[in-house]
């Protein structure tokens, strides 16, 4: 169903350019238990919608967004992966958005230091994606929308399994006219 049902797919299918930014190669899927493919490449929601709606992979050096914004985290398992600061990942997202339609890129980085894993603290998080968002606002072109959405609280909370309940605002940057 999220194969054939989502967003990117229904945009690609009414002839839209579109993409899934974060990047899906075989070497940063590999890892085994704790591994990225056990901790990120297996994510329900996100990924596979992206994955079922890309007509091929995209290689970090083509502007492939890791969710971890600086790509340090995923060193252990690549690492060839260079690191990159969070306002030129947000330039490398505004320039693949340049080209598309619809770009979906998906992190749940907050999510992890929500359940403190992975060693990041909500505020490195935030810093990480504050970082991203500058960079993409200064480098979008003029028409580009920016919506930025979570599917719950987490943060706010920190330190457990569960979500909680709070609700999340939707974050819209309009085309500059």
């Amino acid at each position: 169903m999220l194969a054939e049902h989502s967003l990117l797919r229904a945009a690609r299918r009414a002839g839209r350019r579109v993409t899934f930014a974060n990047p899906f190669t075989a070497r940063l899927l590999r890892g085994g238990r704790g591994g990225p493919a056990a901790a990120f490449g297996d994510h329900p929601g996100g990924a596979r919608r992206g994955r079922a709606a890309a007509r091929r992979r995209r290689p970090l050096r083509r502007g492939g967004l890791l969710l971890d914004v600086l790509r340090d985290s995923f060193r252990r398992w690549a690492p060839e992966v260079e690191p990159v600061e969070a306002e030129v990942a947000g330039r490398h997202l505004a320039a693949l958005a340049a080209g598309h339609d619809l770009v979906l890129w998906e992190t749940f980085m907050t999510d992890l230091a929500g359940h403190r894993r992975w060693g990041w603290s909500a505020e490195e998080a935030l810093g990480r994606l504050d970082g991203l968002l500058a960079g993409v606002l200064a480098h979008r072109a003029p028409e580009l929308t920016v919506l930025l959405v979570s599917d719950h609280g987490n943060l706010e909370a920190a330190g457990h399994r569960s979500h909680t309940r709070t609700r999340c605002p939707c974050w819209r940057s309009a085309p500059t006219r």
